[in-house]
């Protein structure tokens, strides 16, 4: 199983949300999103951890994959390559 975080758990990453839940080959293992009580929201619906800040979840979590469903998601793919550093994007 891949190991996966969603960060967005607007439309789209509600979508991914939903796509993780049935899949035999991905593991949904966090959800990240700004807004808090969102992020608690699907994060207890989908019975993993939440976060507002995906450095944390990153430090936090063994992950594989992580899905950026996010408006800003250029900003946040910038600043996750920095973050992961040797690991890469």
């Amino acid at each position: 199983m891949i190991n996966v975080a969603v960060i967005g758990t607007g439309i789209i990453g509600c979508e991914h949300l939903k796509a993780l839940e049935f899949s035999k080959s991905f593991c949904l293992v966090a959800v990240c999103d700004a807004n808090e009580e969102r992020a608690r929201t699907y994060g207890e619906q989908y019975g993993v951890p939440y976060f507002t800040d995906y450095k944390e979840m990153i430090a936090k979590e063994a992950l594989d994959a992580v899905v950026i469903a996010s408006p800003d998601m250029m900003g946040v793919i910038g600043r996750l390559g920095k973050v992961l550093g040797p690991k890469g994007l």
